[in-house]
This record gives C-alpha cells, sequence and structure tokens, in this order.
C-alpha cells in the first residue's frame, strides 16, 4: 500500500545555465508530496507523523533558504554580501528536477521507503521522481 504526505516550504533559487528570467534569484512556495511504500500493519499501514518524523527535518532545512548551487559564478559574491543569511548549498543547478532527485535521495538515506516524490516549483509547475 502506498500512502502519500504533503509538505511546502519557501526558498529562493536561480538557475545560472538556463539564461532569461530564471537566471534572475526569484522564489517559489514549494509543494512536495512524499510517498512511501509499506505492508499494512493491522488497521493502518502507517503513521502519517512518522513519514514527518522523516520529512520535516529536510523541510525545515529547506525552509526560506537560498537554494545554491556551489559552481554558481555569481556564489562567491552572493555569500560575501552578507545578503543570504539562509544557504542551502548543492553540487548542481537548482533546477526543479535536480532538486526533486536530491530530496528523494536524501529521504532515502533515512530509510523511509519512498517510492515517489513530486516537487511543485509552481502552481502549474511539477516534476515527479522516482528510484
Amino acid at each position: 500500500m502506498t500512502i502519500t504526505k504533503h509538505f511546502k516550504f519557501y526558498a529562493a533559487h536561480r538557475n545560472e545555465e538556463i539564461g532569461g528570467k530564471c537566471a534572475a534569484i526569484h522564489g517559489h512556495r514549494y509543494g512536495i508530496a512524499v510517498t512511501v511504500e509499506e505492508p499494512r500493519n493491522g488497521s493502518i499501514t502507517m503513521l502519517f507523523e512518522d513519514i514527518e518524523k522523516h520529512v520535516k527535518p529536510l523541510v525545515d532545512r529547506l525552509d526560506h533558504t537560498l537554494l545554491l548551487h556551489t559552481g554558481d559564478p555569481a556564489r562567491d559574491t552572493l555569500l560575501a554580501s552578507g545578503a543570504c543569511c539562509r544557504v542551502y548549498e548543492v553540487p548542481f543547478p537548482t533546477s526543479a528536477e535536480n532538486m526533486a532527485e536530491h530530496m528523494l535521495a536524501e529521504l532515502r538515506t533515512t530509510g523511509l521507503n519512498v517510492v515517489e516524490l513530486t516537487l511543485q516549483e509552481t502552481d502549474t509547475s511539477i516534476v515527479t521522481v522516482k528510484p
């Protein structure tokens, strides 16, 4: 049986590889849907709060941050400016696709059997990844 729980966080980012408006720092209210698969145990499969125990620490690390690619040519300037008080650095451009794959990998290291992760960057822009 699969169970899905939704989470939200706010973050800014830019995608320096794309150019255009996405190359400018901008923010999103991200939505994450985490789907786990577990065998049914009596009347339930898994408590929703058990999923939250695994996902909330990651969401808390991402919330109200600047998602920053360590290879971004503006990285050093942004960090030196002091304008970015919370930064979440990753070794890849911060596209929705890359961030979704990263979050899936992070959550699977916690022992949570995530079988699908959906990252919603805007109301109409959604990426789904599976292991």
